[in-house]
Parts: structure tokens; C-alpha cells; sequence
């Protein structure tokens, strides 16, 4: 008997493979893409959640901010005896930034690096994993910088000098801690150390860089009139007069300015490419004790 075989014809075949190919293309298509959103959304959140991140860890340095009013000395000193030094606030905000004596900058394309403020207080506070009354500041720095073990700024990735669609400049938010100098404790001006686990030895803490890809740090803060007031110009308590410090023209009588409430603004972008712009901004209450 005779018996027919079957098969595919050469036609056939090759829109078979035709047909493969284009599912094939389609397939990696799709994989691209989704691998694509994948990574943006994992930048997002990272860089999201570094900034939510660094406003708790604001908030909590505020927290132990050194009470305004120096407290009444416990004993009186002997005749003739300098009286102990006791811990003293040093509250001041300044509009800009500055890292090492150094002035903004201007970035490519001539936008300034004038898009943050800068932020000093004492405070008792967490260094590492222990509790010391340091002098806390909050500030920016080019995203093209890094910071090194001398507490300047030294070149890092060129790419993160600004974004790419609109040039406008990018920063990293930086947590300075000093404690006080060994001969006057009133100056908070060294690096601190901390004892590691198991070790008998002390290493300074490094300066953290808290979130990337800052386009603005802003800072308010309430006012006598209770409403936010942004930092002038100068600022009314800049570096060179300090609330609390018993000293200048903000410390006299009932002039004194306090500071009750700060608002941060931080607006963020997940990468260079600047897909997405978030803002971020959050009240910290300073107690009042």
C-alpha cells in the first residue's frame, strides 16, 4: 500500500520563522521596557525614601536642640574663681550654602548654586551609636563633589553637576556633627569620635551625605507674627549672631528672637534625567524647655 508523508513546504517555513522572529523582537521589546521602568522606579524610591530619610533625621537632631536660656549655675563660684562653662545654644540659618570657607559657584549654562540654605543648632543628640551634645549643621553641596576626610569638597562624577533636560544645578545634602574643642569647650569646631564594638581604639565620624539629587533646599522658619518667613539676606540670626549664645543683638532683653518651628522644602529628581520632580517639605517643632 501506499502512504502519503506529510511536511512543510519551504513557504510554509519561512513564515514560520518569519512569524518567530517578530514574537521573538516583541518579546524583548517588552523586557526592555519593563526593565527600564523597573530601574527608574527603584531610583525613585531610593532616592525618595533617602530624602523622607534625612528630614526624620533632622527632626530627631532637633529634637535635643540646647534649651535657648542658658540654665542658672547650680553653685556659686568660689572668690576669685572663673565660673564653669556651661553648654551654650548657637542657632543660626543662612541663606546659601558654603563647605570650607568656599562661595557658590556658577554651574554650565550660568545657573547658580544658589538653591540652598544652611542650618546650625547644638544639640544632644545620636553620633553614630552614641548620645553627645554636638554642633549640628545641615547643608549642600554640588553633586558633583564628594567630601573628604578634611571636611572640604573634592571632584566626584562630572555627570552630576546639573540635569540634562534644563541644566539646572544638582546637590547632596550634607549632616555635619563637630564637638567641642579640648581647650574651650564653647568652640564646637572638632570631629567626633566614636569607640567601634570590640574595639579599644576611637575613629572620627565621617560627614554624611544624607540625599542625592536635590534641585532646592529651602528653609523656613515661624516667626513672632506666626506665620513662616523665608531667610533673607541676611538671615535675622545669621552665623556671625546666633540665638542663644548670650551675645548679640537677638540675645538683649525682650528682643530676643526664639525659634519655635522650622519648614523644609526639598525638591528632588530621581536621576539626571529629571523624568520626575517631587517636592517634599515637612514642619519640625524645636521644644521650647
Amino acid at each position: 500500500m501506499r502512504r502519503d508523508r506529510g511536511g512543510f513546504t519551504l513557504i510554509e517555513l519561512l513564515i514560520s520563522i518569519a512569524l518567530m522572529v517578530m514574537i521573538l523582537f516583541a518579546i524583548t521589546l517588552v523586557f526592555a521596557k519593563t526593565t527600564e521602568t523597573v530601574a527608574i522606579q527603584e531610583a525613585r524610591t531610593t532616592v525618595y525614601t533617602n530624602a523622607r530619610y534625612a528630614l526624620d533625621i533632622m527632626e530627631n537632631d532637633l529634637m535635643g536642640v540646647l534649651p535657648f536660656d542658658p540654665p542658672p549655675l547650680p553653685i556659686p563660684p568660689a572668690a576669685g574663681a572663673a565660673p564653669p562653662i556651661q553648654p551654650v545654644q548657637a542657632f543660626w540659618m543662612e541663606n546659601g550654602y558654603a563647605v570650607a570657607g568656599q562661595l557658590p559657584t556658577n554651574v554650565g549654562g550660568g545657573h547658580e548654586k544658589q538653591s540652598g540654605d544652611i542650618m546650625s543648632f547644638r544639640a544632644t543628640t545620636t553620633v553614630a551609636d552614641t548620645l553627645q551634645t554636638v554642633q549640628v549643621t545641615y547643608m549642600i553641596i554640588p553633586g558633583n563633589k564628594v567630601l573628604d576626610s578634611a571636611g572640604g569638597m573634592q571632584s566626584g562624577d562630572a555627570t552630576h553637576e546639573k540635569t540634562a533636560r534644563t541644566e539646572r544645578g544638582l546637590f547632596t545634602l550634607i549632616r555635619q556633627v563637630r564637638g567641642p574643642d579640648k581647650t574651650d569647650p564653647r568652640i564646637y569646631n572638632q570631629r567626633c569620635k566614636v569607640r567601634e564594638k570590640g574595639s579599644v581604639s576611637e575613629v572620627e565620624v565621617p560627614d554624611q551625605e544624607l540625599c542625592h539629587y536635590l534641585i532646592s533646599f529651602n528653609l523656613e522658619y515661624l516667626a513672632n507674627n506666626l506665620t513662616f518667613s523665608q531667610l533673607d539676606a541676611p538671615g535675622p540670626f545669621p552665623r556671625t549672631d546666633p540665638i542663644g549664645d548670650g551675645k548679640g543683638p537677638n540675645d538683649v532683653g525682650l528682643t530676643a528672637l526664639r525659634m519655635q518651628a522650622v519648614r523644609v522644602t526639598m525638591v528632588i529628581v530621581e536621576d539626571i534625567g529629571e523624568r520626575q520632580e517631587r517636592t517634599i517639605q515637612k514642619v519640625m517643632w524645636i521644644p521650647q524647655g
